[in-house]
């Protein structure tokens, strides 16, 4: 199959449009920069690097679930096991723990640092987080 003048100036718009998110998430606006990030991946859905930093920007928004799934497509995509994007998906996942802990969602919160600690036993944050979760449940 090959490549039109049409598919090459849509490539063209995707970048500009991934681009200008970053512009946006480099000043803090991350509303804005997912919004071009999502019209980027509607252009092309295969893009590692606008996956990933839709992740960020969802991450800063304490948009924990949105962006572990940005994370696993990024996973997906790559085809590999990137220690970088693991670790971004993990603090993810971590902070999604110690969202649930705060609004009192022992059992999801639970869930969510035994993920951790089963790819990365020795993470602090998993393990602190819960020992804390275990001590509100009363079962230390």
């Amino acid at each position: 199959m090959e490549s039109t003048d049409s598919d090459t100036a849509m490539q063209v718009k995707g970048l500009e449009l991934y681009r200008k998110g970053n512009s946006y998430y480099d000043r803090g606006f991350y509303e804005q920069a997912i919004k071009h990030y999502d019209k980027s991946i509607e252009i092309n859905p295969n893009l590692v690097e606008v996956w990933k930093k839709k992740g960020d920007a969802c991450c800063s928004l304490a948009k924990y679930e949105e962006s572990i799934m940005c994370y696993d497509r990024v996973l997906k995509l790559s085809n590999n096991d990137d220690s970088e994007i693991l670790k971004c998906k993990l603090y993810a996942i971590i902070r999604l723990g110690s969202c649930n802990e705060r609004n009192e969602n022992y059992c999801e919160a639970l869930e969510c640092y035994d993920r951790v600690l089963e790819v990365d036993p020795n993470n602090f944050e998993a393990c602190f987080g819960k020992g804390s979760v275990l001590y509100a449940l009363k079962k230390i």
